[in-house]
């Protein structure tokens, strides 16, 4: 199966002008974040936590499920990946987007890209404006790898500070790590992600 996947996105390099990376890395970033969902479905605390999670669950699924042939250039992941691959070069480094869903009488969209170098990480903030990804702000904080979710950000549903959905993936090169979904109030008050979301 996978040397079938890796023969597949050889092709699809030969067919898009593109760098062929984005397609593994597309592809393992929406399968990882699929299984984050499902985790957090079989982990809730709550009967309406499990059911906000089915509901994100069976959203995202039409989003992120990539059935062969169907590598979809336009949607807001590949966007962003095509983007920020002109303002970063992520491969050899480890890095980690948030994405946010602002929900409202108009849904926004926006992500934190943070990369790391030893103990200190760039982030740099986008908005999705009028079918692109648009860069908002560039600065650094003092970050490492992994602390974006250790200790644990998770709250009690109703306990958490966020009024967003939320999810955060951290990669390494090209291959995603780990992958956390956040429906809304679910996220620790005063969490780093939390630090670095309301700035």
């Amino acid at each position: 199966m996978n040397i079938l996947f890796s023969c597949y996105c050889c092709i699809l390099g030969v067919f898009y002008s593109s760098d062929p990376g984005i397609y593994n890395l597309f592809y393992h970033w929406n399968k990882i974040s699929l299984a984050a969902l499902n985790a957090a479905v079989k982990q809730a605390d709550s009967e309406d936590e499990r059911k906000l999670y089915e509901s994100t669950l069976t959203a995202m699924s039409d989003i992120w499920v990539i059935k062969p042939g169907s590598l979809n250039d336009k949607t807001l992941r590949w966007l962003f990946l095509e983007q920020i691959s002109t303002d970063f070069d992520w491969r050899n480094k480890d890095w980690s987007v948030i994405e946010v869903r602002k929900n409202g009488e108009r849904i926004r969209l926006i992500n934190y890209l943070i990369c790391y170098e030893g103990e200190n990480a760039r982030i740099i903030v986008y908005d999705y404006n009028n079918g692109k990804w648009i860069k908002l702000k560039d600065g650094s904080d003092h970050l490492k790898m992994g602390d974006l979710i250790h200790p644990s950000p998770k709250a009690p549903i109703n306990k958490g500070g966020n009024f967003s959905d939320i999810a955060v993936t951290d990669f390494k090169s090209s291959s995603p790590l780990r992958s956390m979904y956040f429906v809304e109030t679910t996220l620790k008050k005063g969490s780093i992600i939390s630090s670095i979301i309301d700035r």
